[in-house]
């Protein structure tokens, strides 16, 4: 039995894809082999695809052309040993120096700094923000979960650029989305999702139950509040 595994539900009386975490000892890289298909599968609608039917490497009509990205630490890290440099070199080739500035980290945008001819050139390794955003009907619990797992790999990346004398820790954002996630990240530092990302070397290191346990949800439904 595979540890995750998609389904079609009906919920709110229209078809969405539902994530189901079979196993109590699944880990993030469970949850991402399960994914993929997905973003592979052709004959799935989606709504900003080529003739709403393609693969997502495939799609010429990018999400990555405005988003705002802020990769998990496991991406992160994988990134820079694709394109063979450090971290700090990563940071500072592929970031956005303004929001840099304002104690953030976010990849470059408007396309997206990985984008050559439409098309991804670290798809391998890429955030888990690009890998979860998907344009199809997903379930609610789906979205929540996904959320909580990039959030919780965006926040450990900044804690470890913090640590590594890359970000200046007193720096913060003045107003709007980005004042709300670094207080988030402050007020979360020590979440046992955060510390996770924080030790791994692969998302198999990740235990998915981290972001299903209701004690641990309980405190991502209060993150959310906040952002």
């Amino acid at each position: 039995m595979n540890p995750a595994r998609l389904a079609i539900i009906n919920e709110e009386g229209k078809a969405v894809i539902h994530l189901d975490i079979l196993d109590s000892q699944a880990n993030l890289q469970d949850v991402l082999d399960a994914w993929q298909p997905l973003c592979d599968d052709r004959t799935i609608y989606k709504t900003y695809a080529r003739g709403h039917y393609d693969a997502c490497r495939a799609c010429t009509s990018n999400c990555c052309d405005a988003a705002d990205v802020t990769p998990d630490l496991i991406s992160f890290q994988k990134m820079a040993v694709t394109l063979k440099i450090d971290g700090l070199s990563l940071l500072q080739q592929y970031c956005d120096p303004v929001s840099r500035q304002e104690g953030l980290i976010r990849l470059k945008s408007g396309p997206c700094v990985f984008l050559h001819h439409r098309q991804c050139t670290v798809y391998p390794v890429r955030s888990l923000l690009c890998r979860f955003y998907i344009c199809t009907e997903l379930s609610a619990s789906t979205q929540d979960l996904i959320y909580r797992i990039s959030l919780a790999g965006a926040a450990a990346t900044q804690f470890f650029a913090v640590e590594s004398g890359w970000l200046d820790e007193a720096a913060r954002p003045e107003t709007g989305f980005d004042l709300m996630f670094w207080n988030y990240m402050h007020q979360f530092k020590q979440h046992p999702a955060i510390d996770a990302f924080l030790r791994a070397a692969n998302y198999q290191d990740i235990p998915a139950a981290l972001f299903q346990k209701e004690s641990n949800k309980a405190c991502f439904i209060q993150a959310q509040s906040h952002i």
